[in-house]
């Protein structure tokens, strides 16, 4: 299960994101659904089903999981999300 101690060993895609912080201050306060990620990025799609792409290591996430807020440094997020998701199924 999905929580604040293993979010960033999980898939993101589904998940509910505010950007607190940012070195491009143009990306601050963007807010959507990880629609897609990259190695470096995560991939939005906003209300207005309009996209934007993200860079994880510029930037500091709020992702709503569960009612709750979990915020993630995004250099904890770079890497290919299948090689983290790998790493949470070795440990098992």
């Amino acid at each position: 299960m999905i929580s604040e101690k293993n979010i960033v060993q999980h898939e993101l895609v589904g998940l509910d994101v505010e950007v607190l912080e940012c070195t491009d201050l143009s990306k601050k306060g963007a807010r959507g659904t990880v629609i897609d990620e990259t190695q470096s990025t995560l991939i939005l799609s906003d209300t207005k089903g309009e996209s934007k792409r993200i860079p994880k290591a510029e930037c500091t996430f709020r992702f709503l999981l569960n009612g709750d807020t979990i915020d993630v440094v995004g250099s904890l997020l770079l890497g290919r999300p299948a090689d983290r998701i790998k790493k949470r199924l070795k440990k098992w």
